[in-house]
């Protein structure tokens, strides 16, 4: 019985450590791709300058 519980702890350790493996890989993913947008758009705070909708042009065009 023993040696079944420790089994299970090495399981769950296994299982936190590719967990905290998967978050840091993805994590630098996104650090990266911060740090790309703002090389190329310079807006690091603005998520709205690199949103484009028609709608509001649309409907000044149609409303005005």
């Amino acid at each position: 019985m023993a040696r079944q519980h420790a089994s299970e702890w090495m399981n769950v350790r296994i299982l936190l450590f590719i967990y905290a493996a998967y978050l840091r890989f993805f994590t630098g993913f996104a650090v990266l791709a911060e740090a790309t947008k703002l090389a190329f758009v310079g807006a690091p705070g603005a998520p709205g300058f690199l949103i484009f909708s028609p709608l509001p042009a649309a409907m000044r065009f149609f409303l005005a």
